[in-house]
């Protein structure tokens, strides 16, 4: 699996060969923190959800209003956000897809950690998830199960 360095590095790279500044007008650098790389995919999908918005109120900013100039801003930006998303949406399957997963590799990373905390607790190892409802904005425990169980999972396919 990767890191955040490496999707921030495989992302710029996909971005720039799409146009060679489009990676920096996104905001996403050579070696940006992992907080920084984060902060300029939200700000870029923040941009995007506001496209409309922002066309509405262009003219505020215009010097001389011009119907062509506001559309072909409009046309460029559409444009430009479907391009990005695109290659958003491939780097993060070419980098954390199905086929980057490794079944063996996460048994051996896993059975590593669950020998190391055998150690450290001796004894038990209780495992809870979670997961969020939109409706309910509420976390909830899904199961809980001891370390042999937590040791068979990690060998699951």
């Amino acid at each position: 699996m990767p890191l955040m360095a490496d999707w921030n590095e495989a992302l710029r790279k996909a971005l720039e060969e799409q146009d060679l500044s489009l990676s920096s007008m996104v905001g996403i650098h050579r070696g940006q923190t992992g907080p920084d790389f984060e902060k300029a995919i939200g700000d870029f999908l923040t941009w995007q959800r506001l496209l409309d918005l922002s066309a509405r109120f262009l003219p505020l900013g215009m010097e001389v209003l011009i119907d062509s100039s506001s559309e072909d801003w409009r046309l460029r930006a559409d444009a430009r956000a479907r391009t990005v998303t695109t290659v958003f949406r491939r780097s993060l399957y070419d980098q954390f897809g199905k086929d980057r997963i490794s079944t063996a590799g996460a048994t051996t990373a896993y059975g590593s950690l669950f020998e190391a905390l055998d150690q450290v607790s001796g004894g038990s190892l209780a495992i809870a998830t979670t997961t969020t409802t939109r409706r309910s904005r509420s976390l909830s425990p899904n199961y809980e199960c001891d370390r042999r169980s937590a040791k068979s999972m990690a060998r699951a396919d």
